[in-house]
C-alpha cells in the first residue's frame, strides 16, 4: 500500500493543479512498470506504459534491465522502444536457463527522465524429456519389435533414446541398451540375440542435458522352441523312370533347419533317406531318376532342427508305364543314282528314353532294322540321313524307326527308285588368254551321269575334228581348264572337250581359236649410276616380251652415234629372260670427258626392240687436267726440282727437308727456319694474265706482328703476285697495281692454324680473286686487272730476302690458268703425279 500511496499523490496533485488557473508545472513524464509475459527458456516479453508524458511529449521510452544489479539503470542494459504515450513492449531472447532478471520502464522528455517500478522475471528450467511407448511386437523365439516417440524434448535436445531390458522390472540403461537415434518423434527397433521362453520387460528410455527419463514399462515373454512343422505334398513331373518330390516348412520351430529331406520306399513306412540343401527356401523339393516303371512309391518330407525331427504326412505316387516311341516320315527327296535324302520325326519316346534311331531299308516290302540299317542318334526329335552307296536304277522300301526299352517302333512305310547311270554330260569352253605361243583351254563337266569319270580333258590340234588328248586331273572340279604353252604363233588351232566314266565317253562341240601374230619387245633404257671417267653403270628393263621369247637383250651406245644401234658397240647381257624384267652392268673402257649415247635393247623373232636413247657424259680424269697448263710443280720430295717438265728448278738456302703432312720420311717437304731460309728460281713468264697457285703449308709461327713470305714475284718494279701470312696471322694474297703505285690484297677471314698443315688455293681470272683454304671458299674479291707478268725471279720462303716464313711447305703448284672446282677439290686432298 505505500507503494500505491506514492504512485497516487502525484498524480492527485497534477489533477489539483489541472484544475487551477496557474501555469502548467515542468515536470517528467508519468511511466508505468508492467509485469513480463509469454516467459519460455530464453525468452521473455518486458511491458511498460507512458500514462502522462508530463510537461513536454516523451521522445524515447523503454526498459533499462540487469541480469546482477536489482536496481538496474542506463548504465546496465538499456533497451529503447519508439516514443510517446501509451503501453509498449519488448521480446527478448538469447537469454539464460533458469536466470533471474531485473527490469524497470522509463520515458524521457524536455524535463528529464522517469523511471517505473522495478520488476524481475526468471526464465524457465529444462526438464526430463517425455516419451511413450507402445505394446511390443512380433513376438518371436529370440526377437521382438519395440516402438516408442520422444514427444517432448524437454527444452533441450535429445542427444540420446532407444529402448532398455531387462528380465526384473524397472530396466533402466545400465541393463540391456539399444541406441535408436537421437532428437523427437517415433522410433523402432527389431531386438534380436534373446533367449527364448524368457520374460523380458522393456521400457523406452532418452537422454537429454536435464537428465534421463523412462517411458512406460512393458512386459512380453519369448516363444518357446517347438519342433519344424512339416507338410508332404503331391509329388510332380511323375514319368515311367522319373518324379519329384515336394515338401513345405511352414514353421521352423523357432531355430534354424539344420537338415530337411525326404523318405522314400516302396513300402507304406519308408525309410531311403534323401537329404537336400538346407537353404532358406521353405519349400524345397527334389528330382528322382532311375526309378522303376509302373511301380508304386512311398514317400514324406521330414526336417529337423535343435530340438528335434518332425516329419509330413506319408503321400504316395505311381510311376508310368512304357509305350513304344511314336515316329513319322517324310517323303524321300534328293533322289540321286546311288543316294537319297530321309528326314522322320520321333514325336513321343513312350515315356522312356529312345537309345536308338534312324532307318532301315530293303529292295522288298516292310523293311525291318535286320535289313539295310542307319542309325541316326537317340531320344526324341527330327533328323535326316543322306543314304548312299545305293544301286542306280533300283526300286527300294523304307521305314524310320526308334528303339527303347519298350521295343522297336516303325514309322509309315515309302518307296523310291534310284536314277540311272548315263554318259556324262560335257560342254567345251572358250579359249582364254590367247597369246602369242600360249592359251588356256576350258571345259565344263554338266552332268558326270550318276557315276565316277574315269577320264576327262581336251582333244587337240591343228586340223578339224582333232584327236590328240590333254587330259586334266579327274579331282579338277566341274570347271576345268588346261594352259598350253610353245605352241606356234599365228596359228589356227582345234579343240573339244571329253569326259569318260563307266558307261561311255562325251565329246563337247569343236572350238577354235588363233595365236596371236608376236609383236616387238618394250623396252626401256634406265638411268645411269657410279659415273667416273672411264666407267658407268648402264641397263636396260623388258616390260613384255612381245608375245614371242626374247633370244638376245643388253645395251648399245656411241660416243658419235645420237642414235645407236647393235651395230655401234654392244653390250650383250643375255638370250633369255622372263619379262618383267630389269638388269644394270658396269660398262668399262670408257674415254674420260666424252658424253655417250645409250640404248636398251630385246631380240625376238619379231626382231630388235629398242629403248629410248639416253646420254651421259664421263668425269674428268683429274689426275691428267690438273698437269694441263701448269707452269712449275715443287713436291720437295728431298730436293727443290721442278717436276713439271719446265724445268724451273730452285736454289736452296739454308733449307733443311722433314716429314710431309701424310708422315712419310723426312725427306718429303721443306722446312724454313724464319731467318735464312728461303728458296730462288727463274723467272715465271709464261704467267701473263691468269693465275693458281697451290701450297700445302704448316705454319710454326704463334705470334702476331710479323710477316712471311710464302711465295712471291714481286721486286722494287712494283710487278707480279705475293702470297704471305701477314701481321695479323691471316694469308694475304697480294698484286702489283697497273699503275706501278701500291699493291691490292686480299686476305683471308680465318686466322692460320699454327703446327697443322693446310692447303691454300689461289686463282685469280684477271678480273677476280679467290682464296681457297682445305677446299672451303674463303674469300672472294673482284680486283681488276693487276701487273701480274714479272721479270723478277720467283722466290718461296722470302720477300726481297727479307720477311722470312717459319714453318714447312710442301706441293707447291704454279699454273697460267684458273683452276676448275673439280681440280681444287682434288687437289685439296692430292698431290699431283709425274
Amino acid at each position: 500500500m505505500k507503494n500505491l500511496s506514492k504512485l497516487y499523490l502525484p498524480l492527485i496533485y497534477l489533477l489539483v493543479l489541472s484544475n487551477c488557473k496557474s501555469e502548467e508545472p515542468q515536470t517528467p513524464p508519468v511511466v508505468l512498470t508492467l509485469p513480463a509475459s509469454e516467459i519460455s527458456l530464453s525468452k521473455a516479453k518486458i511491458n511498460g506504459e507512458v500514462t502522462n508524458e508530463g510537461f513536454s511529449a516523451a521522445s524515447e521510452r523503454g526498459f533499462v534491465m540487469s541480469e546482477t544489479n536489482p536496481k538496474p539503470s542506463v548504465s546496465d542494459t538499456k533497451l529503447s522502444v519508439g516514443y510517446g504515450k501509451g503501453t509498449f513492449a519488448k521480446e527478448l531472447d538469447n537469454l539464460k536457463v533458469n536466470t533471474k532478471y531485473y527490469f524497470a520502464a522509463f520515458a524521457t522528455n524536455t524535463k528529464g527522465t522517469s523511471y517505473g517500478e522495478i520488476l524481475n522475471f526468471t526464465t524457465a528450467d529444462y526438464l526430463l524429456a517425455t516419451l511413450t511407448m507402445e505394446e511390443p511386437k512380433n513376438i518371436t523365439y529370440t526377437t521382438v519389435q519395440l516402438t516408442g516417440t520422444v514427444t517432448d524434448e524437454g527444452g533441450t535436445e535429445v542427444t540420446e533414446r532407444g529402448f532398455c531390458l531387462n528380465n526384473a522390472p524397472n530396466p533402466t540403461t545400465t541393463n540391456i541398451k539399444i541406441v535408436n537415434g537421437k532428437g523427437s518423434g517415433a522410433f523402432s527397433t527389431v531386438v534380436t540375440q534373446l533367449k527364448e521362453d524368457s520374460t523380458y520387460y522393456a521400457r523406452s528410455y532418452a537422454i537429454n542435458g536435464k537428465g534421463t527419463s523412462y517411458g512406460k514399462e512393458y512386459t512380453f515373454k519369448t516363444l518357446t522352441l517347438k519342433k519344424p512343422n512339416i507338410v508332404t505334398t503331391n509329388a510332380t513331373n511323375i514319368g515311367a523312370l522319373t518324379a519329384t518330390l515336394n515338401g513345405n516348412i511352414t514353421d521352423n520351430g523357432g531355430s534354424e533347419i539344420k537338415e530337411k529331406g525326404f523318405l522314400i520306399g516302396t513300402d507304406q513306412n519308408p525309410i531311403g533317406k534323401i537329404e537336400v540343401s538346407t537353404n532358406d527356401s521353405v519349400k524345397y523339393n527334389h528330382d528322382l531318376k532311375d526309378l522303376k516303371f509302373n511301380t508304386k512309391y512311398y514317400f514324406k518330407a521330414y526336417a529337423t532342427n535343435k530340438v528335434g525331427t518332425s516329419y509330413g504326412e506319408t503321400l504316395s505316387f505311381t510311376t508310368a508305364d512304357y509305350l513304344l516311341a511314336t515316329l513319322t516320315s517324310d517323303e524321300p527327296k534328293n533322289i540321286n543314282y546311288t543316294s537319297v535324302q530321309l528326314t522322320s520325326t520321333v514325336t513321343d519316346d513312350g515315356g522312356d528314353e529312345v537309345s536308338e534311331r534312324g532307318f532301315c531299308l530293303n529292295t522288298s516290302p516292310n523293311p525291318t532294322i535286320s535289313n539295310i540299317k542307319i542309325p541316326n542318334g537317340k531320344g526324341k526329335g527330327a533328323y535326316s540321313t543322306v543314304v548312299t552307296q545305293l544301286k542306280d536304277e533300283t526300286t527300294y522300301f523304307f521305314r524310320a524307326y526308334a528303339i527303347n526299352s519298350k521295343g522297336v517302333s516303325y514309322g509309315k512305310e515309302y518307296t523310291f527308285k534310284t536314277l540311272e547311270y548315263k554318259k556324262p554330260t560335257v560342254e567345251t569352253g572358250i579359249p582364254l588368254n590367247i597369246g602369242t605361243r600360249s592359251v588356256t583351254l576350258s571345259g565344263k563337266m554338266v552332268d558326270n551321269g550318276g557315276t565316277d569319270i574315269t577320264e576327262k580333258g581336251f582333244l587337240f590340234g591343228t586340223n578339224p575334228n582333232p584327236s590328240d588328248k590333254l587330259l586334266v586331273s579327274n579331282k579338277e572340279p566341274d570347271l576345268y581348264t588346261v594352259d598350253l604353252k610353245d605352241l606356234k604363233s599365228s596359228t589356227k588351232y582345234y579343240f573339244k572337250a571329253f569326259s569318260t566314266n563307266s558307261k561311255g565317253t562325251s565329246i563337247g562341240l569343236e572350238n577354235s581359236f588363233v595365236t596371236l601374230t608376236p609383236s616387238f619387245a618394250k623396252v626401256g633404257t634406265n638411268d645411269f649410276a657410279e659415273i667416273t671417267d672411264n666407267t658407268v653403270r648402264a641397263g636396260l628393263e623388258i616390260d613384255n616380251d612381245g608375245g614371242s621369247p626374247i633370244t638376245e637383250y643388253g645395251i648399245c651406245y656411241s660416243s658419235t652415234n645420237s642414235n645407236p644401234t647393235i651395230y655401234d658397240t654392244k653390250v650383250l647381257f643375255g638370250n633369255t629372260v622372263n619379262p618383267p624384267f630389269g638388269e644394270m652392268r658396269k660398262i668399262s673402257g670408257l674415254i674420260s670427258s666424252t658424253t655417250y649415247y645409250v640404248k636398251g635393247y630385246a631380240i625376238n623373232e619379231r626382231g630388235v626392240s629398242y629403248g629410248p636413247v639416253k646420254t651421259f657424259s664421263t668425269l674428268i680424269d683429274l689426275s691428267s687436267s690438273v698437269k694441263n697448263s701448269i707452269v712449275a710443280y715443287y713436291p720437295f720430295n728431298g730436293n727443290s726440282l721442278d717436276k713439271s717438265g719446265n724445268n724451273l728448278h730452285l736454289t736452296e738456302t739454308n733449307i733443311t727437308y722433314t716429314f710431309d703432312r701424310y708422315g712419310n720420311n723426312n725427306q718429303s717437304a721443306c722446312q724454313f727456319n724464319g731467318s735464312t731460309s728461303y728458296l730462288i728460281g727463274p723467272s715465271l713468264p709464261l704467267i701473263t694474265r691468269e693465275l693458281s697457285i697451290v701450297i700445302w703449308v704448316k705454319n710454326t709461327r704463334t705470334s702476331s706482328g710479323t710477316w712471311g713470305c710464302l711465295i712471291t714475284t714481286q721486286n722494287s718494279t712494283k710487278q707480279g703476285f705475293l702470297l704471305q701470312d701477314n701481321e695479323n696471322l691471316r694469308y694475304d694474297f697480294s698484286f702489283a697495281n697497273l699503275n706501278g703505285i701500291g699493291y691490292t690484297d686480299i686476305w683471308t677471314n680465318s686466322i692460320l692454324k699454327a703446327n697443322f698443315w693446310e692447303v691454300i688455293i689461289c686463282t685469280y681470272d684477271g678480273n677476280k680473286v679467290s682464296i681457297y683454304k682445305n677446299g672451303q671458299l674463303e674469300t672472294e674479291m673482284t680486283i681488276g686487272s693487276k701487273a701480274v707478268s714479272s721479270t723478277a725471279n720467283l722466290m718461296i720462303g722470302s720477300r726481297y730476302f727479307n720477311e722470312f716464313f717459319k714453318g714447312n711447305l710442301d706441293d707447291i703448284g704454279i699454273w697460267n690458268r684458273v683452276l676448275k672446282p673439280e681440280e681444287i677439290n682434288y687437289l685439296s686432298t692430292n698431290s699431283i703425279k709425274f
